[in-house]
């Protein structure tokens, strides 16, 4: 698999305006922390797809995002607002043959930032071959309207909430 990718990303660099798509689900879940922590429970579910460009010289990093509005039953509200930046890092320029990846050391890093009845700040760096064919994330914050409760979202490859 990390062949195939190495293999995509070598031909991205010889067709210059290469992209990544990327496809899974975003979800709500809420969590009980009054006296411990439970499990979380399901909210809403939808799929979510997104297309980043390869960056192609270090120091270059290029930028996809999504957002997505829940409404949870008992009222309250969060939108989830994801930032994805695809980076091939300063620090890749080694001299490569041609044909070569001028940047194997790429990484996607994805922010979310979780605003309205819960706030968070949330981040994971992976590697593309981590990432694809859809990161996954958790994010969570208090719920401002229930003390002892958090209101989260997750990115992920399969469907885990009846859908939205």
């Amino acid at each position: 698999m990390r062949t195939l990718l190495l293999f995509v990303l070598c031909a991205a660099g010889a067709a210059n305006a290469a992209a990544m798509d990327f496809n899974g689900f975003v979800s709500s879940w809420k969590q009980d922390c009054a006296d411990g922590c439970a499990l979380p429970t399901g909210g809403e579910s939808g799929s979510a797809a997104f297309e980043v460009d390869v960056p192609m010289n270090p120091g270059e990093a290029r930028v996809a995002k999504f957002t997505r509005n829940f409404a949870f039953a008992t009222g309250e509200k969060v939108t989830a607002s994801f930032t994805v930046y695809f980076v091939c890092p300063r620090e890749a320029g080694v001299e490569t043959a041609p044909g070569e990846d001028s940047c194997p050391s790429r990484y996607l890093q994805v922010q979310a930032v979780l605003s309205g009845d819960a706030r968070a700040f949330c981040a994971v760096s992976l590697n593309p071959a981590d990432a694809h064919p859809f990161p996954v994330m958790m994010c969570a914050g208090e719920n401002l309207r229930r003390e002892g409760e958090r209101l989260g979202v997750s990115l992920s490859r399969k469907n885990i909430a009846p859908k939205i």
